[in-house]
């Protein structure tokens, strides 16, 4: 399947101590796997990166157009930062940096996207839902991907409805939700 709507689409990956540095790798793995079904570039799907632990760290903004090859090599050399779980600054990041603004290269008629990868709660819940609510009032649709004991009411709490939310046993069975997911990110495909 590839993806030629017009979307903005913005990954939020988890890098908490938690997660191991193999299953970081396959995160990023997946990751790149969801972005080979879209057709990436400005007049369809724009990329940018946010990676978090006990701090978040933006790696591409939207005008920085990475190409799919480019999101492999930024993306697999990104160190993984093995502390905490703010899942609340990187949503925060987000919203604040105003990653979706036109300054950031946001389209006014995309299909403003978040995909959060986590697995597992995020040291506040409350400031966590707190963050989702405000970028969802901006507008952004956020998908929730959860891997092994990702909390079920912290992911629904983060994603827009029960449908945007995603659960993968496992690291290694990421590989069987990336169509899934990516009808999802991708408006008018079905699924």
């Amino acid at each position: 399947m590839s993806c030629t709507a017009v979307v903005d689409l913005i990954y939020v990956l988890d890098s908490s101590g938690s997660i191991g540095p193999n299953n970081y790798k396959k995160q990023i793995n997946f990751t790149i796997d969801l972005a080979s079904n879209f057709k990436i570039g400005p007049s369809n799907v724009l990329v940018g990166a946010v990676i978090f632990s006990h701090l978040a760290q933006k790696y591409f903004d939207l005008k920085d157009n990475p190409s799919l090859a480019e999101l492999r090599r930024v993306l697999s050399a990104t160190p993984y930062m093995n502390y905490t779980t703010k899942t609340d600054q990187a949503l925060d990041l987000v919203a604040s940096a105003g990653m979706f603004n036109a300054n950031a290269g946001g389209r006014s008629n995309s299909k403003k996207i978040v995909i959060v990868i986590t697995d597992g709660l995020s040291d506040n819940p409350t400031l966590t839902k707190e963050a989702a609510t405000r970028l969802k009032s901006q507008g952004v649709t956020i998908l929730a991907v959860g891997i092994g004991a990702a909390q079920d009411a912290e992911l629904q709490n983060i994603a827009s409805g029960s449908q945007n939310v995603f659960k993968a046993t496992n690291f290694d069975a990421l590989k069987q939700i990336v169509a899934s997911v990516t009808q999802r990110a991708c408006p008018g495909t079905s699924g």
